[in-house]
């Protein structure tokens, strides 16, 4: 089966009507823009010689719709090789200024440095942050042998 550009066109633009739509209808939807990431390793096993990158230059933009977020993000990786990501988070409220989330999904930049993986890498971490403020939200993740802070504004 070929998919011909006027194929895909439409079905781009049937995600995105279908997308919109539940723009409309969901009053929780909101968009982030999430910025800087700096990062402290704490892996054991390894090198301690090893000079890992700690600020990411990150720029990512999520979808929320309820306690459901779909991101896609630009980072340079701890081995300083450009990356992107595309993940799924989950939230659930801890208390009125405090959410909680687990994230699964896809980054690219580690073919070079990770022997368990190749041009795509699965990933997950959880993170907790402070939405006292939707203009400025501190967010500290973890994942395997690494946290790492970054910020939000929320619209």
């Amino acid at each position: 089966m070929t998919i011909t550009k006027r194929k895909l066109l439409v079905s781009v633009a049937a995600v995105w009507a279908l997308s919109c739509a539940s723009m409309a209808v969901a009053s929780d939807t909101k968009f982030e823009i999430t910025y800087l990431a700096l990062s402290q390793h704490i892996e054991s096993g390894i090198d301690s010689t090893t000079d890992y990158n700690a600020n990411h230059n990150f720029i990512g933009l999520e979808y929320r719709a309820g306690k459901h977020g779909y991101a896609v993000a630009s980072f340079r990786n701890s081995f300083y090789e450009q990356s992107y990501l595309i993940d799924y988070a989950r939230y659930w409220k801890w208390s009125a200024n405090v959410e909680l989330s687990a994230r699964i999904g896809a980054v690219t930049g580690y073919e070079h440095h990770q022997d368990y993986c190749g041009k795509v890498c699965l990933f997950s971490s959880v993170g907790v942050a402070y939405t006292a403020n939707k203009n400025f939200i501190p967010k500290l993740s973890f994942a395997p042998g690494v946290f790492v802070l970054s910020f939000s504004i929320r619209f």
